[in-house]
């Protein structure tokens, strides 16, 4: 059941805030191994024995205080000059601080001279403490017993297919060390690479991370009525695509850029090229995305006139005989006209490319048609050809040889393609030598993985519309926006509008100038968190501060800024706040014109136990909407999918909603299209439908009159335009140019669902948790320094290490299972770890290969802060979910774009 598009909007006005929302485009992602296998990496003999020994040192110790009170009035008895006397005192220390009495302070003589009483229980005490050693000694072997049998368990579950065939992406060291064990199960694999290991199987577990095999990931179908959340086992088939940053883009420029087919190759004007009084502007081709501008000379003009009336380009040679005038004469000074604008970016070659993921058969398709003039172009579009059908190959990841052959098989083919570029271009030594590890491997179904009950989520599904509506003020680039309007908006607002090119030029010259405002506008533009709003030099953001804060009053008393102090006496997890989701949207209504909303929002949810009419959900995160994941997993399970409208069609008298066209190379953000236009801005690609595609001459920036920031306009429709990146990782992959586009439109939220907790660096910090609604916004959290954190001494054993780290989880109560994060100390106070510890990784302090992790963790360079974060939902907890596996949906929600 697939509802229509009607179903996927709801109005921002308030009379209709109460409209129920219905369900959007969904997608279900299970784990890659069943979480069960959590529960093969516990200790739970070596559990026990440490429970046994935690409750023998907490009884040996209380008699012993109570055999030292018992001494109090015998040593008070004595005489002051008494021999005895300060031999009852070293006893009594002895006793109350659990310590064996020395030979002079438990002798004989001194027994024979105590009470009957109290000496049987000091003699109690002593057996009970020889007892206690004795465990303690004992529990090293019962740790390495028990250690060699979970190794046992660990290779039995690492050998999973689909499990090696993710790890032979995330960790290929790791993947040749696992095969060399399963070829010999009597190697004895170190105990580092027993605990890496563990930590992966953990990982593909506990967790919904996106990579490889580790998840499954399919549509959802919507049912009329039925249970929440119903799971299908399906078969999972892997995608291959070509990931690599800027790959595809290289193997058209193969194509496109043949020496024998120099004349055949078509050129066509950048798309972003205009008039701008007397010079012609444009950005640059490459990466860096400069602005560029050339003078508005005759030869000049007469290249943009001929080639503007050609929007798909023409091929060379037809170029140079237009410019000609059908005089050869000229010919060869016209060629080297030609070369240079070319080396200065204003013309591009172009492959007839229709859509930026078919790339590989159009080139092929382009070559076919000029083998006559180029023999060598055929091979080139076999080879091509042949790389398309083997990505095009869907192969199920359920053995590893054939999978891993098929992987090494398309490497191969994409390495083969060098031989192709000449001896002296760079780009063949680029394609022969350039491990492919952006070669990305998705496991998906084509039928849905699950099906879920439209009347048990509309509940859900409110709250998130709520969400998503007083999320507004938190959109990711809105200081950066408003730093531009109150750099630029003047300069603007006096032309009535400005081209998009050369405010891109304008903006670029500020950024070079010097001063402090300058400074923090490259910062704002840099980085979303690049500092504190309220100490902005800009009015207009540190107004922004200001509405954040009165939108965070709406969660109170979830603390949200500032130091807290460590607690005295027992620590605990903080209290959970709850609060209901009309407070969102009360806060909501109350936001200023300025801060405009966020059209479109997706969230990665678990279900948690709960007790409301739906299902309760934890928000993991909120990513880009516009169902732009489902959309994604509908492009990865065939290209018959790929037909048909936009999902979220064209709302009259709202603003234009398009998409980027060519993803930025970004296999990752390759999908069905979403939106009802384009924009375009893909040099290598022919013009789309004029009637769906936004020419971005046609865009120019003006100050929008109902928020008063700088925002996109179409001139051809007359029209507000918001440009969205739909696919995923918006703000680490984006071209200046482009990132621009995001940043007027306003269409980026934050991906963390509610504020952060901020304080001063080496001060202990304590999350609530957070729930609105039925939804659970933030997991409640410890943060420690490292330096409060138990490690292994050098020298120590395991086991005393162990019983040390328990006592220590036990004072601090701490959860048994949870999720641990690493942070760095800097000068501006604590940051995400540079490293692949700043994810959050499964911690159950019931498995010593588990903890072994933790320790390295600690020990790392850069560590200064550790976070441990609730495990919620507990993936141990019976009946935490229909399935076996650890699950996660992406839900969407919209409004209708209107301020």
């Amino acid at each position: 059941m697939e509802p229509p598009p009607t179903m996927y909007t709801h109005g921002d006005a308030a009379a209709a805030v109460t409209d129920p929302v219905r369900p959007g485009p969904a997608v279900f992602r299970r784990a890659g191994l069943p979480s069960g296998v959590l529960d093969t990496l516990r200790f739970p003999s070596t559990g026990r024995a440490v429970d046994e020994i935690l409750a023998r040192r907490s009884a040996v110790a209380e008699r012993g205080r109570s055999a030292a009170d018992a001494l109090h009035p015998v040593i008070g008895a004595l005489p002051e000059r008494e021999p005895l006397r300060p031999r009852l005192v070293g006893l009594r220390r002895a006793l109350y601080r659990g310590r064996r009495p020395t030979a002079k302070e438990w002798a004989p003589d001194l027994a024979d001279r105590l009470p009957a009483g109290p000496a049987r229980d000091i003699r109690r005490w002593l057996a009970d403490l020889d007892g206690l050693r004795s465990a303690e000694a004992s529990l090293e072997r019962v740790l390495d017993a028990e250690a060699a049998e979970r190794r046992d368990l660990l290779v039995g579950t690492a050998a999973d297919p689909a499990f090696r065939i993710g790890l032979d992406v995330s960790s290929p060291a790791l993947a040749a060390e696992l095969d060399k064990w399963l070829g010999d199960p009597a190697r004895s694999p170190r105990p580092r690479t027993v605990s890496t290991l563990a930590r992966y199987v953990a990982r593909a577990a506990a967790k919904t991370s996106p990579l490889s095999a580790f998840l499954t990931s399919g549509p959802v179908e919507w049912a009329a009525d039925g249970p929440a959340v119903a799971v299908h086992p399906r078969q999972a088939l892997g995608v291959h695509e070509l990931a690599e940053h800027g790959l595809r883009e290289r193997i058209a420029e193969l194509a496109a850029s043949r020496p024998g087919l120099r004349d055949e190759a078509v050129l066509r004007l950048n798309p972003t090229a205009g008039r701008d009084g007397g010079t012609i502007g444009y950005i640059g081709p490459t990466a860096s995305q400069a602005p560029c501008s050339i003078p508005a000379r005759p030869a000049v003009l007469d290249v943009v006139a001929l080639l503007g009336a050609e929007a798909a380009g023409l091929p060379r040679r037809e170029l140079r005989r237009r410019l000609c005038g059908g005089d050869a004469e000229p010919a060869e000074q016209v060629d080297a006209f030609i070369d240079h604008l070319l080396k200065a970016g204003l013309l591009v070659r172009v492959v007839p490319v229709s859509r930026f993921e078919t790339m590989l058969g159009d080139c092929a398709a382009w070559l076919d048609d000029r083998r006559p003039a180029d023999p060598g172009a055929g091979a080139l579009a076999d080879d091509l050809r042949e790389l398309d059908r083997t990505l095009s190959t869907r192969v199920p990841p359920d053995r590893v040889e054939p999978y891993r052959e098929h992987r090494r098989r398309v490497i191969g083919q994409v390495r083969g393609l060098a031989a192709h570029a000449p001896a002296s271009d760079p780009l063949g030594a680029y394609l022969a030598t350039r491990t492919i590890n952006g070669l990305r491997d998705s496991a998906v179904t084509p039928g849905p993985l699950a099906s879920c009950s439209v009347p048990a989520w509309e509940p859900v599904l409110d709250d998130l519309d709520a969400l998503r509506r007083w999320l507004a003020p938190f959109a990711l680039w809105l200081p950066a926006r408003l730093v531009l309007t109150e750099l630029l908006g003047e300069a603007v607002a006096a032309r009535g509008t400005m081209p998009l090119v050369r405010f891109y030029r304008e903006l670029q010259k500020a950024r070079k100038a010097t001063g402090d405002i300058y400074r923090e506008l490259n910062a704002w533009l840099a980085s979303p968190t690049a500092m504190s709003a309220r100490e902005s030099a800009w009015e207009s953001v540190r107004r922004l501060a200001g509405v954040c804060d009165a939108a965070t009053a709406a969660i109170a008393p979830y603390p949200v800024s500032g130091p807290v102090p460590a607690p005295t006496g027992a620590p605990a997890w903080p209290e959970p706040v709850v609060v209901g989701t009309e407070r969102l949207r009360t806060a909501a209504a109350g936001f200023p014109a300025w801060v405009p909303p966020v059209r479109s929002l997706d969230a990665a949810v678990q279900v948690v136990p709960g007790d409301g009419p739906g299902p309760a959900v934890v928000v993991n995160t909120v990513m880009p909407g516009f169902g732009a994941v489902r959309a994604r997993i509908d492009h990865l399970t065939g290209p018959g999918r790929l037909q048909g409208p936009p999902r979220f069609p064209d709302l009259p008298g709202g603003p234009v909603y398009a998409c980027f066209s060519d993803r930025f190379g970004l296999s990752l953000n390759d999908h069905r299209q979403v939106l009802p236009y384009t924009l375009g801005d893909a040099p290598m690609r022919v013009p789309g439908d004029r009637d769906t595609t936004l020419a971005v001459d046609d865009l120019v920036v003006r100050v929008e009159e109902e928020t008063g920031l700088l925002a996109l306009w179409s001139r051809r429709l007359r029209r507000p335009v918001r440009v969205v990146h739909t696919g995923m990782m918006v703000s680490l992959w984006q071209y200046p140019f482009s990132h621009l586009l995001s940043i007027l439109s306003g269409e980026v939220l934050t991906p963390a669902p509610a504020p952060p907790v901020t304080a001063a660096a080496g001060l202990r910090r304590d999350r609530p948790r957070l729930t609105a609604g039925g939804l659970t916004l933030v997991r409640g959290a410890r943060r420690f320094p490292v330096s409060e954190v138990p490690v292994i001494r050098p020298g120590e054993r395991s086991g005393r290490y162990l019983l040390r780290l328990e006592e220590w989880r036990r004072t601090e109560r701490l959860p048994q299972r949870c999720f641990l994060t690493l942070w760095r100390t800097s000068e501006e106070g604590p940051r995400p770890a540079s490293t692949k510890w700043r994810k959050p990784m499964y911690l159950d302090f019931g498995s010593w290969f588990l903890v072994q992790g933790l320790v390295g963790v600690l020990q790392r360079p850069d560590a200064g802060e550790v976070v441990f974060t609730e495990a919620l939902p507990d993936p141990l907890a019976p009946g935490s979910g229909p399935d076996p596996h650890v699950a996660e949906l992406v839900l969407g929600v919209s409004g209708d774009g209107r301020p």
